[in-house]
């Protein structure tokens, strides 16, 4: 049996990315084209903006290629919550752990920047299945389901996941810190 690559993950956007990422997206023959159109546009825009950019990347490499990416990002007009606007792996690299490695180093990234929750749309098609049970063996619970939303034949669906300390700082807001302030201070609030 072969042994399973050396993944590296590496945030930095580079140039050549914009085709490989293109290749990775084409080889899993899951996207429509206009849908690839939009993955390297928003690599383009790391690769143009920056920092500045709306959106993160993540860029897994084995032997030399880039095999994943994931591309994510805050959702605007919301407190804390992350949108996974794209993940994937070549085909040739599927089911050797590189997508769960990077949606694990997704979810790390997401939590130190002050996420609290990671959204994921896909689609309803049969093709679908196998990413939908990915999204649901890494700990994500079905959110939603709009009917007909990207044609008549085909459910928008949306997974979502708590990442973060958002437990933690729950249980010290609302049961820690109340009742251990000093009554001094409850009185004067």
């Amino acid at each position: 049996m072969k042994e399973a690559p050396r993944i590296i993950i590496r945030e930095k956007v580079a140039h050549q990315d914009i085709i490989k990422v293109r290749n990775i997206l084409q080889s899993t023959r899951l996207f429509y084209p206009e849908e690839i159109a939009i993955a390297v546009d928003l690599v383009a825009d790391g690769v143009l903006n920056k920092e500045k950019s709306d959106y993160s990347f993540l860029f897994a490499e084995a032997e030399n290629h880039l095999v994943g990416y994931s591309c994510f990002g805050p959702i605007a007009c919301t407190f804390n919550r992350f949108d996974l606007y794209w993940i994937a792996v070549n085909k040739k690299f599927q089911n050797k752990g590189v997508g769960r490695l990077l949606l694990k180093k997704t979810e790390e990234k997401v939590a130190l920047a002050g996420g609290k929750r990671i959204y994921i749309e896909t689609s309803s098609r049969d093709v679908y299945e196998p990413t939908r049970r990915f999204y649901e063996k890494q700990g994500y619970a079905k959110n939603g389901e709009i009917d007909r939303f990207y044609s008549d034949l085909d459910n928008k669906i949306i997974y979502m996941k708590e990442v973060g300390c958002a437990d933690f700082i729950n249980t010290f807001t609302m049961g820690f810190a109340l009742h251990k302030l000093p009554e001094k201070i409850l009185s004067a609030a």
